[in-house]
């Protein structure tokens, strides 16, 4: 290699060099600007506020109860007044629950409503007319045999199009299901007439729904019967100022009973159990009324109306207890065209038990404790002396705000999975600067086997040139 072209290589390999010193310099700097924001980002997981779940014990405390005599009392606070260091009185708020015997909600039921023309007899729902069921023998013979009765009978509530699609052999089969249903009917309510009719369930479906016939008065031209299940509800029995019930004669008597409970049962009970039932009727009426603002319903003796509607059912006991019904309910809820059915359920009301809730504020107390600092008794004083008192025994209970504690874990579990997203955020981003380090990295050693091969050529370069000057110095020396 010639003076020239050494010279003209080692400049070449020189400017090589300072090159990839400044492409190393550069990835450096951008290696730091990434340590620098992956330090930022292990910064924001530091001063993360880390959720922690709640403690049970938060959510518990210890209650302090008494009894006077019927009466549950809860201790709600024991405030201490100025004078409680040297009397030892403090200043009780606290909750009685009594019981009471009340009217009260029992549940709610499903009603069926039946249109009567009592001109011509007829009961419809909606649409659908009801009509006597169909009967079976013992050797399974129907009480209509021929197909053409079989259909109409079907057409009363079923429409015609569906009745007259169906084969023979499947008129008969509904109407023997029909007979055969009705027969257990027979045997829960013997004596009594029912009539039927086919409720469209959907998706082309029609069974038969049974309910006893509804007793109708002369005078009643067209009107809406309730129903639950195959019992009617009538109207409770009503009194007059001079003590007379509406209800009166046994056979009148009777045949309210026989609405809703088993034939039966009705001619087991003397005409002194039933005027003892009714004259409970008017009682719980009266109280319904009281309690929940209703007007009495005022109308001539001759107009057999109430408040309520009444119907029976069976207790575990096997007693008849009334359920009680709002007329003006019964009247105004919507009721399905397609099943007679209301829309929604009505609230029904029974006699029993309910717990009534005093509010007893500042009363004066002193409060004895045990060894550990339990309150085990309590006075409470009638007189500003505090002299006479009556002394409780205090029974401590643990009450756990179960509701209080699953809000707070639901809010920790919330918290907790925005914190999970947020951590997963941000070691996303650090692992992406991780890759673009490791990148940088790998372009670094590159450049450092690059210079190291250049540093080497020119260092065989540089021997070159010397050699090519000292061969000239000789040269011009000879």
């Amino acid at each position: 290699m010639g003076m020239s072209a050494s010279q003209a290589r080692f400049l070449t390999l020189t400017a090589k060099k300072t090159n990839t010193e400044y492409e190393g310099q550069q990835i450096n700097q951008q290696r730091t600007m990434l340590s620098n924001e992956s330090s930022n980002y292990y910064s924001q997981l530091a001063s993360l506020p880390v959720p922690t779940p709640p403690s049970p014990s938060d959510y518990t405390k210890i209650s302090y109860m008494f009894n006077d005599g019927s009466a549950t009392n809860t201790i709600t606070s024991l405030i201490a007044t100025p004078s409680t260091a040297s009397t030892g009185i403090y200043k009780l708020n606290y909750t009685q629950q009594i019981p009471t015997d009340t009217m009260k909600i029992n549940g709610q039921s499903k009603i069926a409503q039946i249109t009567i023309e009592a001109s011509s007899m007829r009961y419809f729902i909606n649409e659908a007319e009801l009509v006597p069921p169909v009967t079976i023998d013992d050797n399974w013979n129907l009480s209509i045999t021929e197909e053409e009765y079989m259909r109409n009978h079907l057409k009363f509530s079923i429409p015609e199009e569906v009745v007259d699609s169906m084969s023979y052999e499947q008129v008969k089969e509904k109407l023997t299901n029909e007979a055969l249903t009705f027969k257990y009917y027979q045997a829960m309510y013997p004596d009594t007439e029912f009539i039927m009719y086919y409720q469209d369930t959907g998706n082309g479906n029609y069974n038969p729904v049974f309910y006893k016939r509804p007793t109708v008065s002369d005078d009643e031209m067209v009107n809406n019967y309730h129903f639950i299940g195959a019992a009617q509800l009538v109207y409770a029995c009503r009194q007059d100022s001079r003590g007379n019930l509406n209800i009166a004669d046994e056979e009148s008597m009777r045949l309210h009973f026989s609405c809703s409970m088993p034939m039966d049962v009705v001619n087991s009970m003397s005409v002194e159990e039933m005027k003892k039932k009714l004259l409970l009727e008017v009682q719980y009426v009266k109280m319904l009324e009281e309690k929940y603002g209703i007007e009495p319903v005022v109308a001539p003796n001759y107009v057999d109306k109430s408040s309520f509607k009444v119907i029976y059912k069976k207790s575990p006991e096997g007693a008849y207890e009334p359920q009680f019904y709002s007329d003006a309910d019964l009247e105004n809820m919507d009721y399905s065209e397609k099943t007679g059915l209301s829309i929604g359920a009505l609230n029904n009301y029974v006699y029993g038990r309910e717990m009534e809730t005093k509010e007893i504020k500042n009363v004066d107390a002193k409060v004895e404790q045990d060894s550990s600092g339990r309150y085990i008794s309590i006075y409470i004083y009638d007189d500003e002396q505090h002299i006479d008192g009556t002394k409780y025994s205090l029974t401590a209970t643990t009450i756990s705000d179960e509701n209080g504690y699953n809000d707070a874990m639901n809010q920790y579990y919330y918290e907790k999975a925005l914190y999970d997203k947020k951590v997963q955020d941000i070691n996303a981003k650090i692992e992406i600067i991780q890759t673009q380090d490791k990148n940088l990295e790998l372009k670094l050693k590159q450049l450092d086997t690059e210079q190291n091969a250049i540093s080497t050529e020119i260092d065989a370069v540089k021997k070159v040139i010397s050699k090519n000057v000292e061969s000239s110095f000789k040269t011009f020396n000879a």
